[in-house]
């Protein structure tokens, strides 16, 4: 019985070592009572406790079936991956399940590297790692370099290693992401779900998420109530700089900004305007105008949608030194006041990298055009570029 009931605890939380979940300080008191109920003295509850420490067989089969994890992983990433080019609605859970496949391989490859040299798991484990997007291979690289030399560019969807795995179907991929324990994941789990398939989102709605989080909106999808932000989050999946940032990113964004439309030439800000706010461009263009004289004016900088607007003065806290205009076929944003911004940063960190690559590649831009003589040279004297 004892044997049964330290089973059952680790089943609570399959992804990680059963010697880490025996070891947590939350669980010592439910072991101390297992212990107590079935009258074991220390020896023998030591000698239980051994059957799962790292080099059991315990410990090993949990191995094998992570590895087995990890390839059914990997073809459900495969699979959302081929399917979100044709449904936009897929897209943010593609990030999702990368972060699923990153959180088993930070548990499986380190006891998988104290293996006996000649046990063959770490092998095959270390077949599947190429198959990996190119930034969890990287990350891999540089923390366990000997089991992961050289990353190597990850196969399209169609091809590779999974060109010969039959794949999941999307929908039980989609299915699998509803135990996530980001409250989130799961919102856009069942609104997916709902849409596509509602049979499955009526099985959904009958399976509990034992232990895990959930906020006042999941609980009103649940409920049958409609998801509140949708028409917002179906504009910001037309963005492609957007579309594949995960669920809490698009959500974040969804419930902090407000929004506005700009009819052609309608400006956004002047010159001179308080940096009190950033916004994201959703629909449309905007220019940045400069004045030739005579009243005839030139755009220096034309703005795609998916691009942040202002968050330099934002940051900088100094006023705005650029007039923003919408383009001849107005333009949708998405505006957030400077508090509004600062909790998007804090709510979305996938946000917050999208936000830096947009910089970096505004700062190569203004590089290239100043031109190798003078990297040095101040924005100040550049307004065009100034309220990027």
């Amino acid at each position: 019985m004892a044997l049964e009931a330290v089973q059952d605890l680790l089943a609570l939380d399959p992804d990680e070592p059963p010697a880490q979940v025996l070891a947590r300080p939350s669980l010592q008191s439910t072991l101390e009572r297992i212990r107590r109920e079935q009258g074991f003295d220390d020896d023998a509850w030591q000698e239980l406790l051994e059957r799962f420490t790292a080099g059991s067989g315990v410990h090993r089969r949990w191995l094998v079936e992570a590895a087995v994890q990890l390839q059914g992983r990997l073809e459900g990433l495969e699979s959302l991956r081929s399917a979100a080019a044709v449904d936009p609605l897929l897209a943010p859970l593609v990030p999702v399940q990368e972060r699923t496949l990153a959180s088993l391989l930070t548990t499986l490859l380190p006891p998988l590297q104290a293996l006996p040299a000649e046990d063959p798991l770490p092998r095959q484990v270390a077949g599947l790692l190429p198959a990996l997007p190119l930034r969890l291979q990287r990350q891999l690289a540089g923390r366990l370099p000997g089991l992961f030399p050289s990353p190597s560019p990850s196969p399209p969807a169609s091809e590779g290693w999974a060109s010969s795995v039959p794949l999941p179907a999307p929908a039980a991929v989609v299915d699998s992401l509803w135990l996530d324990p980001d409250p989130d994941t799961a919102l856009w789990v069942l609104w997916v779900q709902d849409q596509r398939d509602p049979l499955r989102a009526a099985a959904l709605r009958q399976q509990a998420r034992p232990g895990r989080p959930s906020h006042p909106e999941l609980q009103a999808l649940l409920a049958g109530q409609p998801l509140e932000p949708e028409q917002r989050l179906l504009q910001l999946l037309q963005v492609p700089l957007l579309a594949g940032l995960p669920p809490a990113s698009l959500l974040a964004m969804a419930r902090c900004g407000s929004e506005r439309r700009l009819g052609p030439g309608d400006p956004l800000f002047q010159v001179g305007d308080p940096a009190d706010g950033v916004a994201i461009l959703v629909q449309g263009r905007c220019q940045v105008p400069r004045a030739l004289g005579n009243g005839v004016f030139t755009a220096v900088a034309e703005l795609e949608p998916g691009e942040t607007i202002g968050e330099l003065a934002f940051f900088s806290s100094s006023p705005r030194r650029s007039e923003v205009r919408a383009a001849a076929g107005g333009a949708t944003l998405l505006c957030f006041e400077g508090h509004e911004f600062e909790m998007l940063l804090l709510m979305a960190p996938e946000f917050s990298r999208e936000l830096l690559a947009q910089l970096a590649l505004r700062l190569e831009a203004l590089y290239t055009r100043l031109g190798p003589a003078d990297h040095r040279a101040s924005t100040a004297g550049l307004p065009a570029e100034a309220p990027l």
